[in-house]
């Protein structure tokens, strides 16, 4: 009676299967895959992939009109992002205006902003 994917109840009482996306193709390994998820309710968001230049190389960036989140992945680019520094796997800051705030890291020991 329950599907693989769960359920969802859209309201109270009633409960559908949960909508699936399911992606498919050739890759070379080892590869790193990032999933993000991005809220629209509070305004329209950006997300937008570092280049592979010195400035931008590895780093997640979603930015809304006056904040932005930045993301930097092992594996994904370069694990140091020019200004920021982390050893661990993921490691994200939030920025709004001049002031940039650790968020968080999974794995490693240290994270930075900051050349």
């Amino acid at each position: 009676d329950s599907p693989d994917g769960g359920w969802v109840a859209p309201s109270l009482g009633v409960k559908v299967a949960a909508p699936r996306l399911v992606l498919s193709g050739n890759m070379k390994l080892p590869a790193t895959i990032v999933t993000v998820l991005l809220d629209t309710i509070p305004g329209p968001g950006v997300l937008a992939m570092g280049g592979g230049d010195e400035s931008g190389a590895g780093r997640i960036v979603i930015a809304g009109r006056d904040w932005a989140d930045w993301i930097v992945v092992h594996g994904l680019g370069r694990r140091s992002a020019s200004d920021l520094q982390t050893d661990g796997l993921v490691a994200a800051w939030h920025v709004q205006g001049p002031r940039v705030v650790e968020d968080g890291r999974i794995g490693g020991t240290f994270q930075r902003a900051g050349k």
